[in-house]
């Protein structure tokens, strides 16, 4: 019985030593967080706008959820890599569309990857309207989303701190109409998980790429 209790001992001091070991990390990274987070993350809209649909890029935000769940009737974006098959199969600037079924222009590669989905939404939209896919030589769109990703190490002690950029742009005078900043910290790459300025403090927001496109870009009806 002593031997049963003087292993059960041992096992709960490895944890809550092994407890402090996780913690203790993302604890520090709090400290080493928070001057970035309170000089400049955050969100800022200076204006909202409505519009058929957007340039992205390099397509972070997808094309298929905004067209089919958020109502856009376009997505402009750019590839670097060509390829000798599918729909995007050239290093170019591309413009896919919701168009009729009837109409005979559904690109029939991503017909086929949308068909594959479970979801209700999905086999509604493809009832009645599909994809088309045409080739642009610059995009037309007015307002065009941004994003810029930099990392960097504490050589001290080997942690890696991130940032991200977001911007949606008015293309017409290269005003920047929303912008949205955030960073991010690991203690040791790999493993521990990375930390956000919405860890540090619950009043700096947290978003993806497509949850910021939508607060600012709504879909001209």
């Amino acid at each position: 019985m002593i031997q049963l209790y003087k292993s059960r001992l041992i096992i709960l001091l490895i944890a809550f030593v092994l407890s402090g070991c996780v913690q203790f990390p993302k604890k520090s990274g709090y400290s080493k967080l928070r001057p970035l987070c309170e000089k400049d993350a955050g969100l800022t809209i200076h204006k909202t706008v409505q519009a058929k649909g957007y340039f992205d890029p390099e397509g972070w935000t997808g094309f298929s959820r905004q067209i089919i769940f958020n109502k856009f009737e376009f997505v402009e974006f750019c590839t670097e890599k060509s390829s000798k098959t599918g729909p995007f199969y050239a290093s170019a600037c591309w413009r896919v569309s919701k168009v009729d079924r009837a109409g005979g222009q559904c690109a029939e590669e991503i017909d086929q990857r949308l068909g594959r989905y479970v979801d209700e939404a999905y086999g509604e939209f493809l009832k009645n309207s599909c994809f088309s896919v045409e080739k642009i030589e610059r995009p037309m769109s007015r307002y065009s989303y941004h994003s810029k990703y930099t990392t960097w190490s504490d050589e001290k002690n080997k942690a890696l701190f991130g940032k991200a950029k977001l911007q949606i742009k008015d293309r017409k005078d290269n005003r920047i109409i929303a912008e949205y900043t955030n960073y991010s910290f690991s203690a040791r790459p790999g493993l521990d998980p990375f930390i956000h300025c919405g860890d540090v403090n619950k009043n700096f927001p947290s978003t993806r790429d497509k949850e910021f496109v939508n607060s600012v870009i709504f879909p001209k009806l």
